[in-house]
């Protein structure tokens, strides 16, 4: 995944790859945290980075098993975030509008909920208890 592709692409690595045009905010602006795991440094998007494109691809989804799981991923980005439900939320408006938040979640039915809180093992009330309160 990248977040520009550039024309010549497809003769250097073969393929096309993913784009994400969000990952800018992690190469060019420094939207990420720096961890160590086995030895090696890594870093990793923020969570408004990660939130951001989840939003906006959730009401393009057609296949019922990547809502699930992208409504799973948000509600375990907001979670375990270490930080606080208006931080996260403050900072991924810097990247996507209120309307972008709201229109993904227009599209969302309970049985949406009931799937990706069953595929966790989370109680469906905690799951949209997190989510609304993010949307709110």
């Amino acid at each position: 995944m990248v977040d520009n592709i550039p024309t010549t692409i497809r003769n250097v690595l073969g393929i096309v790859p993913a784009a994400e045009k969000l990952l800018e905010q992690v190469f060019e602006k420094g939207r990420f945290i720096e961890m160590e795991e086995f030895g090696v440094k890594i870093r990793l998007p923020t969570v408004d980075v990660l939130l951001a494109p989840k939003f906006i691809v959730l009401p393009r989804r057609n296949k019922d098993h990547k809502k699930w799981k992208d409504i799973a991923d948000i509600y375990a980005l907001i979670w375990y975030s270490e930080e606080k439900l208006d931080v996260s939320k403050s900072k991924t408006l810097t990247l996507i509008s209120q309307k972008d938040i709201q229109n993904a979640f227009s599209t969302i039915k309970d049985i949406d909920f009931q799937k990706a809180s069953n595929a966790i093992g989370v109680k469906l009330d905690e799951m949209k208890n997190v989510i609304n309160g993010f949307i709110k």
